[in-house]
């Protein structure tokens, strides 16, 4: 495509938007990977609204840019090669779809039918790109009785002799749930 922000090329541009696009990747898995008790895929970033295949099978449909989806995929994977295929629809087709079926209309456009960050709809300081796609990592992980979840540290006090911290720990259990822990 040309420099979307070099003259008129952003209106050249906006057929972005209309489209249905889809990513798709083969990945490994091993068999010591596959005795694992648990196996799972993270994304943490779809923009927007999407639909996850793995190995041909629908595991996750998503529809919110801002949060981390978790996938359990015990089922579903086997040992060699696997196809991952994550498939967009259009948001802003289906936002002004929403926002034609709505009983009144809400101030800011279509952009608030959708959970998608509103600047892509264009602002006074940018241009209008309404796109979809893999806007983070995706992993897959494996593991068996517990995982460290997050870890997050505070200073709450520091001398040249000592140093306080305050540490959070999620901890996930797989017969016990989720645990909290903070030190």
């Amino acid at each position: 495509i040309q420099d979307p922000f070099y003259g008129t090329n952003e209106k050249d541009l906006q057929w972005i938007e209309e489209q249905y696009w889809v990513y798709q990747t083969q990945f490994n898995v091993t068999k010591k990977e596959l005795s694992a008790q648990n196996k799972e895929l993270l994304f943490y970033g779809l923009d927007t609204d999407a639909k996850v295949y793995l190995n041909d099978t629908l595991v996750l449909k998503a529809n919110n840019m801002f949060r981390t989806w978790r996938v359990p995929v015990q089922k579903l994977l086997r040992q060699g090669k696997n196809t991952l295929r994550v498939e967009f629809e259009s948001s802003a087709v289906k936002a002004k779809k929403a926002a034609a079926l709505a009983p009144l209309v809400l101030p800011g456009d279509e952009k608030v039918y959708v959970r998608k960050a509103p600047y892509q709809f264009g602002w006074d300081w940018g241009p209008r790109f309404v796109t979809a796609g893999i806007w983070k990592d995706v992993k897959l992980r494996f593991w068996n009785a517990a995982q460290l979840e997050s870890v997050s540290y505070s200073q709450e006090k520091l001398t040249d002799k000592i140093a306080n911290l305050k540490i959070k720990t999620t901890i996930i259990c797989e017969r016990s749930g989720v645990y909290s822990l903070q030190i």
